[in-house]
């Protein structure tokens, strides 16, 4: 099946964030039908280039900056806010505080304000960080509780401080919004995920680093259920703003994607044995509610894995068609 969303048709449309891994995906398949406009910071040219082919016009914008929107029209139908300040380079070596602060909580109230009488339908990306983590593999986490441990999850802390600014606008001022808890999804044109870095290892003749004692485990969602989920949320905007875990329906552990990485390539996994397969906090989502009202995953491990070891193999850095068939 190709690319057939009609969530959003015939629409005039903003992707804030659109340089970013999820941005690029979401205005490629928005632009199918729909006029696309595009907003972020673009530090790759090449990324650049890639997006202006599908939308109107671009806004290369710093978002931390004061006025950053003052050149930005306000007359779209549908705004999607997929901007987020990672870290400064190392694993942990998080921006500080003050600058994710300013684009991950103040931005998306900066984004409400800007469009407060426009009539627009506001989407707003958050993450699944900002709930206590998961106890085991069937620990699934409805939407609700939250409760981050601070620290290196200063991220969270300050996505979850921007639903807050969205929630008061949306209540006190009645702009209609949603707001989607992202759980990390593969895509096979950032090869960001377990099973696209495991096709490079076991390409290399080199091993996975597998734990049988303290396996980590995630939803194995692909990039195109997530923007789907996405685009359809646009028709679930409300006043308070309504939340959602965004997410892959699979629970797997590294050990497993691994061997179906192993299985594609046709070759036996190559394992080194290790205490502890990732020292982070496990999230695990419960996606019966995105399930019943945005759309229901269709890409499960084994359809995941394959595409990510096709762009592997392919050395497929460019958005394509067959990247987001549902």
């Amino acid at each position: 099946m190709g690319i057939e969303q009609d969530f959003v048709v015939n629409k005039r449309v903003l992707v804030m964030g659109v340089s970013g891994m999820f941005g690029r995906g979401l205005s490629y398949v928005l632009t199918k039908n729909n006029e696309v406009y595009g907003l972020g910071r673009f530090p790759s040219p090449e990324i650049k280039e890639e997006v202006s082919q599908w939308c109107e016009e671009l806004w290369d914008v710093d978002v931390s900056q004061p006025g950053s929107l003052r050149s930005v029209p306000d007359d779209f139908d549908v705004v999607f806010n997929e901007i987020v300040q990672w870290n400064a380079g190392g694993r942990y070596a998080w921006d500080s505080f003050r600058q994710l602060m300013l684009v991950n909580s103040l931005f998306p109230g900066h984004v409400m304000e800007h469009f407060a009488e426009s009539g627009a339908r506001m989407v707003f990306g958050s993450t699944g960080g900002v709930y206590l983590p998961s106890k085991d593999r069937n620990d699934l986490i409805r939407e609700g509780v939250t409760g981050s441990e601070g620290g290196y999850m200063a991220y969270d802390d300050t996505k979850l401080g921007g639903e807050m600014l969205v929630n008061y606008f949306s209540i006190e001022h009645q702009i209609p919004a949603v707001i989607l808890r992202y759980f990390w999804p593969a895509a096979p044109y950032t090869y960001n995920g377990r099973a696209s870095s495991t096709c490079c290892l076991y390409l290399q003749g080199k091993p996975s680093q597998v734990s049988r004692k303290n396996p980590w485990y995630y939803n194995v969602g692909y990039i195109s259920d997530l923007i789907y989920a996405t685009i359809a949320a646009a028709n679930r905007v409300d006043c308070p703003a309504p939340l959602y875990n965004v997410a892959g329906k699979n629970i797997a552990s590294f050990r497993e994607v691994d061997e179906a990485v192993a299985e594609e390539l046709g070759m036996d996994p190559i394992f080194e044995e290790v205490e502890k397969e990732r020292d982070l906090p496990m999230y695990l989502a419960d996606v019966r509610r995105m399930s019943q009202d945005l759309w229901e995953p269709r890409i499960g491990l084994r359809e995941c894995v394959r595409r990510c070891v096709r762009a592997v193999k392919e050395e497929a850095n460019a958005l394509q068609d067959w990247m987001f068939e549902c």
